[in-house]
């Protein structure tokens, strides 16, 4: 049995109000729900309160889910309404500037470390616009396809790749900016309005031609800084997809958990809802 397979029939067994089914189904995606809410909600609380709000809404409206996209895709749509919420009822969201996390001591290299590099993409990350920020939390962090992305976003998968490259861009130049004494910004003759991250996002995509790829490949080639850039994008894309394996905090996954009980057993929920199953 496929993994599409298994959701498919967890998510069948979980509209005939199977308690089980329903608490599985929740646990499944918990933390997919929460890695999102906690990026785009403004306080680490709004963000658990996004996620309670999220997973008691999708089982709920279970079924009014068709499968004309995957599940994941149809709960980023439900969180990132509430996080929108969050957001416009903040009375005023702080301004993040990149910090400076780099001290006055020598270095024997550019290299950063693991933790380095965290803690610097989570801050980047907390400076980029909310519309470029989902759309990297999604390709990247939680490894959706372009079409899935368009899908959770209501928009075009042309607009997902625009908005993808722009994020990358953005993100490798503010944790590039963090580190000025080790990580020297490459200099790339570029024709007006290119701008390397982008480029180097493209390339990595694979949305460039043949013959435009050959072309950055040799530019790569001929100047290490570009070379370095291009390890330093791949490194931040690589932390990224390690922030999938993120989990919800045991406080908040138990609190789930029991919500989501409490309302199956009091008869609250309605996961069939009248609907036809997932269609494959």
């Amino acid at each position: 049995m496929t993994a599409s397979d298994e959701e498919a029939a967890l998510i069948g067994a979980a509209r005939t109000g199977d308690p089980e089914a329903v608490l599985a189904l929740v646990d499944r995606y918990q933390a997919v729900v929460y890695r999102f809410g906690k990026r785009m909600c403004p306080t680490e609380e709004d963000a658990e309160d996004a996620v309670q709000e999220t997973l008691v809404t999708a089982i709920q409206k279970l079924g009014d889910f068709r499968g004309d996209a995957s599940f994941s895709s149809w709960l980023f749509t439900i969180v990132r309404s509430r996080c929108g919420r969050k957001q416009r009822a903040a009375s005023r969201a702080p301004v993040l500037e990149p910090i400076e996390l780099v001290d006055d001591r020598p270095r024997p290299d550019d290299l950063l470390n693991q933790a380095e590099l965290r803690q610097a993409l989570e801050t980047a990350l907390a400076t980029i616009e909310p519309m470029y920020r989902e759309v990297l939390l999604l390709r990247d962090v939680e490894g959706l396809t372009a079409s899935e992305v368009a899908a959770a976003l209501e928009i075009t998968v042309p607009a997902v790749k625009s908005r993808l490259h722009r994020a990358r861009s953005m993100l490798r130049d503010r944790v590039e900016r963090m580190f000025p004494h080790r990580l020297p910004t490459p200099a790339l003759p570029l024709a007006p309005g290119k701008d390397l991250g982008e480029l180097l996002s493209q390339y990595l995509e694979g949305d460039l031609t043949a013959a435009q790829c050959v072309e950055i490949e040799a530019r790569l080639k001929a100047s290490p800084d570009c070379q370095g850039a291009c390890s330093l994008l791949r490194r931040i894309l690589g932390e990224c997809r390690a922030c999938g394996a993120d989990k919800p905090p045991e406080a908040l996954a138990l609190s789930v958990r029991n919500a989501i009980r409490a309302m199956v057993s009091e008869g609250r929920a309605n996961p069939s809802g009248g609907g036809t199953p997932p269609t494959q």
